[in-house]
């Protein structure tokens, strides 16, 4: 968008909405103003969030004296809105730049001030797009996204884009590679995979959240933070509950890294429906990713999350019988204990494979003959060390084991097949499990008694 263009939205803006001007003598710690440059600015005591025509929120941090931000807004031909969707044929959707309104806001988050667009297709899909920031959160901008079908007609919701960010560490560090930040990915996709990690060329992750994945895997914490030694930002959602979601983030081929929020509603509003998309957030911060996971878990707190108070034995180190991976023996289980001791640790876990099957969880004949668990657990108490077992609750086999040292028992499954989770053909649901035998697991029913 032209410098010319962003001038005459500015006027349009002035002359339509006098309360944007009222605001420029508030002594709120939140205030909303309109800019030169031709975007609305909220500013607070640490921060400011400039929102664009184009509906994309830049992030800046005050400190020191200085206005540090990773947010590199395009603007011309490359420039896309934000929201961006598909909702089936409908592609036409504009906000409403003259008609933009400002409001003081009070809730779970305490008081601040909401910057509110609107926009409305040739197809009737009206969308509704807020961007708040709350006086006890000078850091966070907050977006809300409505839509709702006016028409007549059904219309189609598959695809939404939101919290758009192209991000360049050279804002902050010139002279930097834009793609010189370290990074931290909530999503839990895949065992052993670093979730902080400075960023590379062609990196590439989902992040997807809320959803199980084909590994079995899935969840996680639903935000991505990047970072440099002076400035970070972050984006993700403030809801209490899941949503399926993804957060991606890409190295482009320029360097520049680009993060955003993308929903795939898939669904049908009929006449006067609507649909409301996960609250999200940009925050900026100084330091690593444990700030803006603080703010997050603050923010939550407000709105009904009660943490559980940690007890001295939350941080008690405990050793894993994993070191010995699979095959391990009764001779290494007892074997460590004098190391246990003299490192101070009183808890230890029985891990995967003491067992010949899932479900039935009868000790391996081959490794812990006999009664090697009852011998082990009696050693380790005698040295005032607990001990916890691995097992995978609900999980059962659905065949003989496959283990190659199985006692070749599967009871449970095949003499009580009513226990079982059926899927919709009325065959055993399956499970995955990363570290679980090829053929997949059967699952027992936690409604039955």
């Amino acid at each position: 968008m032209g410098a010319a263009r962003l001038r005459t939205l500015l006027a349009l803006t002035l002359a339509s909405a006098p309360n944007l001007r009222a605001q420029e003598t508030s002594t709120s710690p939140v205030t909303v103003t309109p800019d030169p440059e031709g975007f609305v600015l909220i500013r607070t005591p640490t921060s400011e969030f400039a929102v664009f025509p184009s509906g994309r929120v830049r992030a800046f941090l005050l400190k020191d004296g200085r206005r540090l931000t990773l947010d590199a807004v395009e603007e011309g031909p490359r420039a896309s809105r934000d929201p961006s969707f598909t909702a089936g044929r409908v592609r036409d959707l504009a906000l409403d730049w003259r008609g933009m309104r400002t409001s003081e806001i009070s809730g779970a988050l305490g008081r601040g001030k909401r910057v509110e667009l609107k926009a409305r297709s040739a197809d009737g899909l009206e969308e509704n797009v807020g961007v708040e920031v709350y006086q006890d959160f000078p850091n966070l901008a907050v977006r809300t996204l409505a839509f709702k079908n006016a028409a007549a007609v059904p219309l189609r919701l598959d695809h939404i884009v939101t919290e758009r960010h192209r991000l360049s560490a050279s804002l902050a560090s010139p002279g930097e590679l834009p793609h010189a930040l370290w990074s931290f990915h909530g999503a839990s996709a895949e065992w052993g995979r670093d979730e902080i990690l400075p960023l590379s060329k062609g990196f590439f992750r989902e992040n997807r959240m809320g959803a199980p994945l084909r590994n079995g895997v899935g969840g996680g914490i639903p935000a991505v933070a990047f970072w440099s030694a002076s400035v970070g930002e972050a984006i993700g959602h403030l809801e209490t509950t899941p949503r399926v979601l993804s957060l991606p983030v890409r190295v482009e081929g320029d360097g520049h890294v680009t993060a955003s929020l993308v929903l795939d509603p898939k669904l049908t509003l009929q006449p006067g429906e609507s649909y409301v998309a996960p609250r999200s957030f940009v925050a900026v911060f100084s330091g690593d990713f444990y700030e803006p996971l603080r703010l997050y878990s603050q923010a939550l707190q407000r709105q009904g999350w009660t943490l559980p108070q940690p007890t001295d034995e939350s941080f008690a180190a405990s050793w894993c019988g994993w070191g010995y991976e699979a095959n391990f023996t009764l001779d290494q289980m007892l074997g460590i204990v004098p190391k246990l001791k003299a490192l101070g640790i009183r808890r230890a876990t029985l891990d995967y494979r003491w067992f010949s099957s899932y479900g039935d969880w009868e000790p391996r004949s081959d490794t812990l003959p006999g009664d090697s668990i009852e011998r082990m657990v009696s050693e380790y108490h005698k040295q005032g060390i607990r001990v916890q077992l691995w097992w995978l609750p609900l999980a059962a086999q659905a065949g003989t084991s496959p283990f190659p040292s199985g006692n070749g028992r599967v009871a449970v499954a095949k003499e009580h097949p009513d226990w079982l989770i059926l899927d919709e053909k009325g065959r055993p649901a399956r499970m995955v499990f990363s570290v679980a035998p090829k053929e997949p697991l059967a699952l027992l029913c936690p409604a039955v008694p």
